[in-house]
């Protein structure tokens, strides 16, 4: 019996939500977190690399956002918390609701802003609304929007936030499974190429057919 082989071409998608999918921590370097006058500016206070390790129930903190629209934000039981959420002093400790990341939240991105919804929903410091700081009185969000710039290789996310009275900066990096799956991780569609599909009797063979160029406007249902 002969084996017919089907040939499939696929690109990774070039969309803008495509550039923020996946799972996210902050980087665990000094200046992941940092707040001054101006934006790109810490001058008032960023994180050393000590912080890193103090706390590490923050940095180790996760985002993640679906093709769907859905935001999660994984804190494992234990997250730094401040004192306007009710303990003593700054802390590692469990997550105090709404900032808990319990909620159903959703995203959007486009035209480099993020904007997470439902109440609660955050990155970097739960106090930090573009309204102000919850610590200094603001109410708590059921929105924020968030200023983005990607690295040239998608592996990094600087995160700007007007409060009001400052610029709030987070930086995150991609979290990349260690899995040996993680090379196909990611949004992909038809090459819009003439030979895309195709088939024939032996692998890499499409001599019984493949599409052509005038294809990817015909099919263009299946091409998206």
């Amino acid at each position: 019996m002969k084996k017919i082989y089907i040939l499939l071409l696929l690109i990774i998608s070039g969309s803008v939500t495509a550039q923020i999918e996946g799972t996210w921590k902050l980087a665990p370097i000094a200046g992941a977190l940092g707040v001054g006058p101006n934006q790109g500016d810490v001058s008032w206070w960023s994180n050393s690399t000590a912080d890193v390790t103090v706390r590490d129930c923050l940095f180790d903190d996760s985002i993640s956002f679906d093709a769907n629209g859905n935001f999660m934000h994984y804190m494992d039981g234990n997250t730094w918390l401040e004192t306007w959420q009710g303990v003593a002093s700054e802390q590692c400790g469990t997550p105090v609701a709404p900032h808990d990341g319990s909620g159903s939240y959703t995203y959007t991105y486009s035209n480099n802003q993020l904007t997470v919804n439902g109440t609660g929903a955050h990155i970097g410091l739960a106090k930090v609304t573009n309204a102000g700081e919850i610590s200094g009185g603001a109410p708590v969000a059921s929105t924020i929007t968030y200023e983005i710039m990607m690295s040239a290789n998608g592996d990094t996310m600087t995160t700007d936030i007007d409060f009001g009275g400052g610029w709030w900066r987070f930086v995150y990096t991609k979290s990349i499974p260690s899995s040996s799956s993680s090379s196909l991780e990611g949004t992909w569609k038809l090459a819009p190429v003439a030979g895309a599909l195709g088939v024939g009797p032996n692998q890499g063979d499409v001599s019984w057919w493949s599409n052509s160029t005038a294809d990817v406007t015909v099919r263009d249902c299946l091409f998206d």
